[in-house]
This record gives C-alpha cells, sequence and structure tokens, in this order.
C-alpha cells in the first residue's frame, strides 16, 4: 500500500473550507481507493456512490432539491466516484453544496467533465481540482533512502507506474487514432508539430490537433510548448510530446529492454521523459507536512532556437517570473558539458540552470 501524497491535500482542503473537491486522474491511478480512505476518516458517516449505476444518475439527474437532501441523509461526507457518468453532474452538486454547506462532498472523475462543460459554469467558484497521477517518485520510495532504491529506478525507465492504457471516448477512427498514439510513442523528446504527425499518418491537421488534445486531456501525453518572448529568436510552433506513464509509452513501442540496452539516442528521450514529468509530480503535489499541502502552481516550457544547430534547454520553470532551467543527461561523464548559453541568460537574467542526472535525480525528483 502507498501512501498517496495528495491524500494529505484533500485532507486540507476538506478542513479548511466547503468547496466540492474534484479528483481528476486517468483510470487505474487508484482515485477510488484514495477517495474511499478518506471516506474511512469519517467512520460511518460518509457515502460511496458509484456514479456508473443507472438508478444513482437518475436521482443526480432530477435536480431537485428535497430528492437530493434524502439522499444523502445525515451523512458529513458523499463521494460520487465516476462522477462524469452523470449527465448533469455539475448542476447537482451546486444544489447539494448551497443547500447543505455543512456536507462534504468529492467527485472522482476523469476530464470529461470539463471536456462535457459539466464542471465549469454550475460549480464556479465552489470546487477545488486536483490531479492524481500515477505514483510519484516520492509515493514509491517512502521512507527508503536512495541507495536502497536507486536498483528500481531501471524499472520504472521500463514498466512505469501504472500497467495498462485504457479504452478514450471520442474516436471516431479507432485504427487512425491507434497508428496516433503509435507515432508519439516513438517521438517523446523531439520536436514535431501537428503537420508533421499528420503527414506521417496520411490525415489532416485538425484531426491530429483533436486526437492530442483528448490524450492530452486524458492524461495520457503532456505537450510541452516552447518559451517565447518576442526579443529571442525562438520555435514558436513546435512541440515537445511526453508520456505520463512509460509503461504505458514502452508497451506501445512493444520494448522492454532494460534501459541501458537501449540506442544512445532512445535513453536519452527515456531519461528526458522520465525526469520532467517527475518534475510535474513533485512540484504539484508539494511537500508532505507543509503548510500549504497544495504544491507549487508553475508553468512549463522547453527553449530551442531556429539555427540550423539550435541552442536548447530541455525543461524550464516559470514560477512568479523565475525561471529554473533544466538539463536532463542520464550519463553525465558521456555528455559534453552542459553550456549556459547567454542568448537566454541575457533575455532572463532572473534563470538558474540545473542538471538532472544518474548522480542527483534524488535531489530534484523525489
Amino acid at each position: 500500500m502507498y501512501h498517496r501524497i495528495i491524500k494529505s491535500q484533500i485532507q486540507y482542503w476538506l478542513n479548511k473550507t466547503n468547496k466540492v473537491i474534484i479528483l481528476y486522474g486517468a483510470r487505474q491511478v487508484g482515485k477510488t481507493t484514495l477517495a474511499r480512505e478518506i471516506g474511512d476518516l469519517f467512520d460511518k458517516e460518509y457515502i460511496y456512490i458509484d456514479c456508473e449505476n443507472f438508478e444513482i444518475q437518475e436521482v443526480l439527474n432530477s435536480r431537485n432539491v428535497e430528492i437530493l437532501k434524502r439522499f444523502v441523509g445525515k451523512a458529513k461526507l458523499i463521494i460520487f466516484d465516476e462522477a462524469q457518468k452523470v449527465q448533469y453532474i455539475g448542476i447537482a452538486l451546486k444544489l447539494l453544496h448551497d443547500h447543505l454547506p455543512s456536507l462534504k462532498i468529492i467527485a472522482t472523475g476523469s476530464s470529461s467533465f470539463e471536456r462535457a462543460n459539466k464542471l465549469s459554469e454550475p460549480l464556479t467558484g465552489r470546487n477545488v481540482k486536483l490531479h492524481l497521477f500515477p505514483l510519484s517518485l516520492k509515493e514509491i520510495t517512502g521512507n527508503q533512502n536512495m541507495f536502497e532504491i536507486s536498483s528500481g529506478i531501471n524499472n520504472i525507465l521500463r514498466f512505469g507506474t501504472y500497467p495498462d492504457i485504457y479504452g478514450i471516448g471520442e474516436i471516431r477512427k479507432p485504427q487512425q487514432f491507434k497508428d496516433l498514439i503509435i507515432t508519439l510513442a516513438y517521438l517523446i523528446g523531439q520536436t514535431v508539430t501537428y503537420s508533421d504527425i499528420a503527414k506521417k499518418l496520411e490525415t489532416d491537421r485538425g484531426t491530429v490537433q483533436r486526437y492530442m488534445h483528448l490524450l492530452e486531456k486524458t492524461f495520457i501525453i503532456k505537450i510541452l510548448r516552447p518559451l517565447h518572448r518576442s526579443h529571442v529568436r525562438e520555435i514558436l510552433h513546435p512541440f515537445k510530446i511526453y508520456f505520463w506513464d512509460l509503461g504505458v509509452r514502452n508497451f506501445l513501442v512493444e520494448d522492454f529492454k532494460p534501459i541501458k540496452q537501449r540506442i544512445g539516442g532512445e535513453i536519452g528521450s527515456i531519461w528526458e521523459n522520465f525526469c520532467i514529468i517527475e518534475r510535474i509530480k513533485k512540484n504539484e503535489y508539494g511537500e508532505i507536512g507543509s503548510n500549504s499541502n497544495y504544491g507549487i502552481n508553475k508553468n512549463y516550457y522547453f527553449w530551442r532556437t531556429k539555427e540550423s544547430s539550435p541552442k536548447e534547454y530541455d525543461l524550464i520553470e516559470d514560477y512568479n517570473g523565475h525561471f529554473d532551467v533544466f538539463e536532463m543527461k542520464y550519463n553525465l561523464k558521456k555528455e559534453k558539458s552542459v553550456k549556459k548559453y547567454d542568448i537566454f541568460f541575457k533575455t532572463y537574467p532572473n534563470s538558474t540552470l540545473n542538471i538532472i542526472s544518474q548522480e542527483n535525480w534524488w535531489e530534484w525528483l523525489v
């Protein structure tokens, strides 16, 4: 059993406010298990609702306050699991929030909430949104030290932190979608455009953009866009693709070889994917025991110039105008020294350059 860092964040918000807690995440990352753990803290004074139940859907879609009150009864906490299955879930949650102000509410689900606009308008100002990712390094390692878990990093790079990729709705051409996601799996860490991918798949740019937006909203891929300022020659349109879970990516390319058996360029791309995703998890989850308990809200970019031999940094973290610049190097000893490019630091002087390698990943990712 892993301790999920976000659990303390949920408890923090339940104690601090009466806002509805919205817990997003891909399938099989543990939303249901975590929600039930929170419910157990309320002893027998909570109700767990499986929103895939048709009879439950009818009650919640009634939009009748009295029916909803009888449904809740004397519960202090109510958990709506897979809440996106309910057509008018946003309205139901709004009515419960407004008419039962002491009731604590947790709703779990995928980004289908947002795609169908089921929450945005009804719950404006009434909700706190939290993301549950696949297991983070901090959650996997627990109280172990670096030496105890270093040997496990190679398995994470091969198999990821959750096992399977599941079906996604809104796919008009399943084979085309399958071809797209496999193509993306081979492109991690590379700069590409929607047009580039469309050309590879012999389809149109709009289809690629629509499907990739769906993959991003359902937490399969992370799209990293370029840092752009008007005074610097940077690529504006190309972006980079990373997978939230490397096990999913390796499944798609049918390759679970140990990392050291990969070709040099692929090793670097896998390491880059791993480090960037773990940095985002670490920042969003925050520190256990922190007074804030809700992590750090940062914007993420990469930086690359247009020259034939481009200058590039893998990850730029923007926090209140301060840029933390990262280069990911799997084997720093075999790499050329990481350069501090004047063109970047003259334009963004309030920046620091950092390297994440096998020698120091613990410091930056856990």
